[in-house]
C-alpha cells in the first residue's frame, strides 16, 4: 500500500512479506533511503541509504524462520537482558509476533515534515508468554524514517495489570562496519562499566576513545545521551542519541566465540558491532495501571565520500560535544526528582522533568560537559524525614552534598557508600540519629566534613584515620562517647572540633596541637593530667580530725560555710554584671564599644554575653567562602559604624590578620532560629555579580548578625550625598548608568529567587555599593521576612517606600521597583529623597519630580553636576521617563524589573556608543553650581 503515488514528494509505507509468507513493514523516505521491520520479535532488519548502502548487519548465516530470533539488525532485549533473569537470554519479545496498531490507524503513516513510521504492540495475551512471565502488559513501539535518513525507535511500556513488574531493556543494535580493528567509539570516556566476562565485575573507563583487539562484553552505566561510532575505512560515523536508556552494551564476539555460534560466519565478526542503547544496571519498575515514560534512541548516519575524515571527524566530535553540553543527565535528574518528592520541602524548589536540571535547577551544579551532576546544595530548604534509599546515592559524580540546616531525621544514609567521589559533606544542623558510618575509607577523596549539630550516638570510627585528605572534621554537638581515634597520621587535618559529646579519657597529644574550643564541653576527658610523678608518692597516713556538729570536722564546716557565701557571692555579681553589660548594650552601637574592656586581652561586652551563649550558637559560613575566622574573632576586630538604617547598623570589621568585612547587626527581628536560618540560606544562596553575597551569618537570642564583603569604594549615597564641598569627585553620567545598570541587573536577579517570590523589601541608596567595576551591587535583601512590622518613617527611608506599604513584611515585588525607581531619580537629580531647603522646607523627591515635570520645566530636574556634559541630553530625559514609569502610584501599572533591565540596557548602550563629552564652564555657570541645588 503507497502512502502517494508521488514517490519523489512523499514518504511511503508498505507492507510486504519475506520468503517465509512473515509479515515486513517497509518505510522509504522521498530521498530513496528506506527501513525494513520484520513483524517478528518487532526487528528492524534493514536501514539503508539513499544510496542504498546498508548501515545494519545481518548474518549470512541468520536464521530468519519464527520462532528463531534473527543474528542482526536491531532486536529488541525485553524483559530481560542477557542472562540477567529467569526468562530465555535476551527475553522474548524478539521471538514474538508483533502487531501493527489499529489506533492510531494502521499504514500508511507519515506526518506533516515528511518522517514516514509504523507504530507496532506487543501485548501480553498468549498464554505461553503469560506462562513464562505472569504480567500482563503492553509494549508499543513506533520506528521512523526521516526526510535526512534518520533512523529512530520510541518505545513505551504500559502495565495493566494488578501489582506492579520489573524489567530492563536493550535495543541490541547491529552495526555493519568495514573492519572492527578501524573502528572506535566515543562518548565512554571516564565511565564506570560491568565487565560480562569477568564476571560483570565493574571497571572505569581509562581510554580516550574505544577501540577493538579483542573480545569485548560490556555494560557501561550511566552514560551521556550521545555516543559515537567512527569506521575510518569506509568513511561512516554513526551518532547514537537516546533518552531514558542510562546503560550501553559494546558486544563483539571476535574470533574464538563467533565460531561457537552457529547462526554467525567465522568472519563476520570482523564486520559487525554492536553499540546498545540499555536500561540494564537498575531495572525499571512500573506500577500497577501506569505507563513507563517514553525511552528514544535516533541513529544518525553521515556518509563520506571526500578525503577530508580527519576534518570530519572532528566536525563530528563538535556535534558530539554540543549534543551532550545540552543534554540533561537523565538518571541523575530522575534520582534527585524522587528525592524531592519524597522529602517534601518546605521552600518551594523550581526542579521539573521539563526545565534543564544544569542550567536552572536551584542548588544543582553539573560537570563541564552537563553529563552528570557533580554537587547538591540544600541548605535551609525545609527538607523533612528521612533521606529515602536509592535517590541521592544514585548521583554516582557527586562530589558536593549540603543539606545542612534542615529537618532530616534517621540514621546516617547506607547508600552513601557508593558515593565514591564525595569530597564535601555538610550535614550538620538537623536531627540524625544513630551510629556513624563505620567504614570512612570508602570514601577517599573526603576533604570536609561537617556532622555537627545532630544526634549521632556510638563510637568515633578509627575508619577516620584512613581519610588521607580530610582538612577539615566537625562532629560537635551530638552524643558520641567512648574513646577518640589515633588520628596523628592525618597530615593533612588542619581544623576538627569534637566539643560537647561524651567521649572519654585523657586528650590525646595530637588534639592538643588545636584549640582547645576543638575538644570542649567532653563527658569524661581530663584536660589536664597529673605529673606522672605524683601518681607514684607514697601518701603518709593523716590522723583522723574529731567529729564537729552533725558528724562534720569543724574545718570541714568552715570549707563549706565558705564555699556557699563564695557561691551566693559570685552569683549575685554575675546578675549584677550581665544586666549591666545588657544595659551597655542597648545604650552602645558598635560591635566593640567600650577601648577599656579591649585592654590587656579584655573582652568586650558582647563578647563576654556570648559567651554565655548556647554552645550551638556560631557562625554559619556558607560553601566557598574563603574567611577562617570564627565568632570570637569577629567580637574582637575593631569596629567602624558604616551606617544605620531601618533594620539595624552596619559595621566595617577589621580583624587581626587586616582582612576587613562587613557586619550588619540586625534590630527587632521577629523570626524564630528556624526561620531565620532558612531565610539567611535563601539570601546566601544568591550568587551573581550585582548582588553583595552574604557570607556567613550568626543566630542568638540576644544577636543576630549578616556578615558581607566590604566594599571600599561606598555606597551610592555616600558618593551622592557624602560631600558636596569643594574637594568632591562628582560622579559622572557613565558612572550613573553602570550603577543604575548594575543595580536593576541585581533586583531583577533577586526576584527570580525562591520560584520567582523573592522580594527585596528595602531598596535604597545606601543599600547599593559600587563593586570594583565600579558597578551597582544591591545589599540587604530579603530581610522584611524576619523582621518585626515597622511602621513607615518620617525620615530620608519614608521617601522610598511605595505609597501601598503599610507594613515592611508586606513589601512586594512592586514596591521595590518603586523603591528603585526613587534611586534612579536620586541619580538624575543629586537630591535626597526626602530633603530640606534652606529655609526648612521638607520636598519629598517623587512629588517634586512630579510637580516640575508637569509644570514642563524638565531640564530643572537634573543634578547640575551633569549639566557638564554634552550628548546626554536625551539619554538623560529617557532615564527620566523610565524613572517616573517606576514610582506610578498603580502598582500593576509599574515595569518588572526584567523589563527595567532591558530598557535601561538600551539607553546605556545608545549613550556608550556616542559618549558624554565635558564642556566647558562659563564664568555664570561657575557660580552657579554651588546654589542651584536650592530650591
Amino acid at each position: 500500500m503507497e502512502a502517494s503515488t508521488d514517490d519523489e514528494k512523499r514518504p511511503m509505507v508498505d507492507l510486504v512479506k519475506d520468503k517465509n509468507g512473515t509479515d515486513q513493514v517497509l518505510l522509504q523516505n522521498p530521498k530513496g533511503a528506506s527501513v525494513k521491520i520484520s513483524l517478528h520479535g518487532g526487528q528492524v532488519l534493514s536501514w539503508k541509504t539513499e544510496r542504498g548502502d546498508e548501515l545494519l548487519f545481518t548474518s549470512a548465516k541468520a536464521n530468519s524462520k519464527p520462532p528463531h530470533p534473527v543474528r542482526g539488525g536491531i532486536p529488541i532485549c525485553f524483559p530481560q537482558f542477557g542472562t540477567r533473569g529467569s526468562l530465555e537470554q535476551h527475553g522474548f519479545a524478539r521471538n514474538k509476533m508483533w502487531l501493527v496498531e489499529n489506533d492510531p490507524p494502521a499504514l500508511p503513516s507519515f506526518d506533516s515534515t515528511g518522517k514516514a513510521y509504523v507504530d507496532l504492540v506487543l501485548k501480553s495475551s498468549d498464554e505461553d508468554t503469560t506462562r513464562i512471565w505472569p504480567h500482563c502488559f503492553e509494549f508499543h513501539l513506533r520506528v521512523s524514517l526521516g526526510l535526512d535518513g534518520n533512523l529512530t525507535l520510541i518505545s513505551r511500556v504500559r502495565n495493566i495489570n494488578s501489582k506492579p513488574f520489573s524489567f530492563s531493556i536493550a535495543y541490541h543494535t547491529y552495526f555493519s562496519i568495514s573492519d572492527i580493528s578501524e573502528v572506535r567509539v566515543e562518548g565512554l570516556e571516564t565511565l564506570d562499566y560491568l565487565d560480562n566476562m569477568l564476571d560483570k565485575e565493574r571497571f572505569t573507563e581509562q581510554g580516550d576513545a574505544l577501540t577493538f583487539e579483542s573480545e569485548i562484553d560490556r555494560v557501561y552505566l550511566n552514560s551521556k545521551d550521545v555516543v559515537a561510532v567512527f569506521d575510518h575505512e569506509r568513511k561512516r560515523t554513526f551518532l547514537i542519541e537516546k533518552e531514558g536508556l542510562p546503560d550501553v552494551v559494546v558486544w563483539n564476539p571476535w574470533d574464538k566465540k563467533a565460531k561457537a555460534l552457529p547462526d554467525l560466519g567465522d568472519e563476520e565478526y570482523k564486520h559487525m558491532l554492536c553499540v546498545d542503547g540499555a536500561a540494564i544496571e537498575k531495572p525499571i519498575t512500573l506500577k500497577p495501571a501506569s505507563d513507563q515514560r517514553q525511552r528514544n534512541i535516533s541513529f544518525v548516519f553521515c556518509f563520506l565520500t571526500t578525503p577530508m575524515e580527519e576534518a570530519w571527524r572532528v566536525i563530528f566530535t563538535l556535534c558530539l560535544l554540543i549534543y551532550v553540553a545540552n543534554a540533561d543527565p537523565i538518571q541523575d535528574k530522575r534520582a534527585l526528582l524522587e528525592f524531592l518528592t519524597l522529602m517534601r520541602p518546605t521552600r518551594s524548589l523550581n526542579w521539573n522533568e521539563t526545565t534543564s536540571v544544569c542550567n536552572t535547577w536551584t542548588g544543582v551544579t553539573c560537570n563541564k560537559d552537563g553529563s552528570r551532576i557533580t554537587a547538591v546544595r540544600l541548605p535551609g530548604v525545609g527538607l523533612n524525614g528521612q533521606i529515602p534509599p536509592n535517590t541521592l546515592s544514585r548521583l554516582s559524580s557527586l562530589t558536593v552534598l549540603s543539606l545542612r540546616s534542615n529537618r532530616i531525621s534517621g540514621l546516617f544514609p547506607g547508600d552513601f557508600a557508593e558515593l565514591k567521589d564525595l569530597a564535601f559533606l555538610y550535614l550538620q544542623d538537623n536531627d540524625f540519629s544513630g551510629q556513624l558510618p563505620e567504614d570512612f575509607s570508602v570514601w577517599k577523596n573526603l576533604t570536609s566534613v561537617n556532622l555537627s549539630n545532630n544526634d549521632f550516638n556510638g563510637t568515633v570510627p578509627d575508619s577516620l584515620a584512613s581519610l588521607k585528605r580530610v582538612q577539615s572534621l566537625n562532629l560537635a554537638n551530638n552524643s558520641l562517647s567512648g574513646d577518640i581515634p589515633d588520628l596523628s597520621g592525618v597530615s593533612s587535618l588542619q581544623h576538627i572540633d569534637l566539643s560537647y559529646n561524651n567521649l572519654n579519657g585523657p586528650i590525646p597529644s595530637w588534639l592538643q596541637r588545636f584549640p582547645t574550643s576543638s575538644y570542649q564541653g567532653l563527658g569524661g576527658f581530663s584536660l589536664v593530667q597529673p605529673p606522672p610523678d605524683l601518681a607514684h608518692q607514697e601518701l603518709k597516713p593523716r590522723q583522723k580530725p574529731k567529729p564537729h556538729f552533725l558528724g562534720l570536722t569543724k574545718t570541714v564546716f568552715l570549707l563549706i560555710v565558705i564555699a556557699v557565701s563564695v557561691v551566693l557571692l559570685a552569683v549575685l555579681v554575675f546578675v549584677l554584671a550581665v544586666c549591666y553589660l545588657r544595659m551597655k548594650l542597648s545604650q552602645g552601637d558598635g560591635i566593640v564599644t567600650d577601648a577599656k574592656l579591649q585592654k590587656k586581652g579584655g573582652m568586650s561586652p558582647e563578647k563576654f554575653v556570648s559567651r554565655m551563649e548556647d554552645a550551638n550558637n556560631r557562625l554559619s559560613f556558607f560553601e566557598g567562602c574563603n574567611y577562617s575566622f570564627d565568632l570570637e574573632d569577629l567580637l574582637r576586630a575593631s569596629a567602624e559604624v558604616l551606617g544605620k538604617g531601618t533594620f539595624g547598623t552596619t559595621y566595617k570589621a577589621v580583624l587581626e590578620d587586616a582582612t576587613s568585612v562587613a557586619v550588619k547587626r540586625l534590630k527587632d527581628v521577629a523570626a524564630g532560629k528556624r526561620d531565620f536560618e532558612q531565610q539567611m540560606e535563601i539570601i546566601g544562596g544568591i550568587k551573581h555579580e550585582n548582588v553583595v553575597e552574604l557570607k556567613a551569618y550568626y543566630y542568638s537570642k540576644d544577636e543576630k548578625l549578616m556578615v558581607y564583603d566590604y566594599f571600599g569604594n561606598g555606597s551610592v549615597a555616600s558618593l551622592l550625598h557624602g560631600n558636596r564641598g569643594e574637594n568632591r569627585v562628582p560622579l559622572d553620567w557613565e558612572t550613573r548608568m553602570s550603577i543604575a545598570i548594575g543595580a536593576a541587573k541585581g533586583i531583577a536577579r533577586i526576584h527570580q529567587e525562591n520560584n520567582g517570590k523573592l522580594v527585596h523589601g528595602n531598596i535604597k541608596s545606601s543599600n547599593i555599593f559600587l563593586n570594583s567595576e565600579r558597578n551597582g551591587c544591591v545589599s540587604d535583601l530579603g530581610l522584611t521576612a524576619v523582621m518585626s512590622a515597622l511602621a513607615p518613617p518620617i525620615s530620608r527611608q519614608a521617601g522610598y517606600r511605595a505609597p501601598e506599604v503599610t507594613d515592611t513584611r508586606k513589601s512586594s515585588q512592586l514596591s521595590d521597583v518603586y523603591s528603585f525607581g526613587v534611586v534612579l531619580l536620586e541619580l538624575l537629580t543629586g537630591k535626597s529623597p526626602i530633603h530640606t531647603t534652606a529655609g526648612d522646607e521638607i520636598i519629598h523627591l517623587v512629588r517634586w519630580v512630579h510637580s516640575v515635570v508637569r509644570e514642563e520645566w524638565t531640564a530643572e530636574v537634573f543634578d547640575v553636576e551633569l549639566l557638564r556634559y554634552t550628548n546626554i541630553e536625551e539619554e538623560m530625559v529617557e532615564m527620566l521617563q523610565i524613572a517616573m514609569s517606576c514610582v506610578v502610584k498603580a502598582p500593576d501599572q509599574r515595569p518588572k524589573m526584567s523589563d527595567l533591565v532591558r530598557l535601561i540596557e538600551s539607553v546605556g548602550n545608545r549613550q556608550a556608543s556616542l559618549g558624554p563629552e565635558p564642556k566647558p564652564k562659563s564664568e555664570n555657570e561657575a557660580s552657579e553650581t554651588s546654589t542651584a541645588g536650592e530650591i
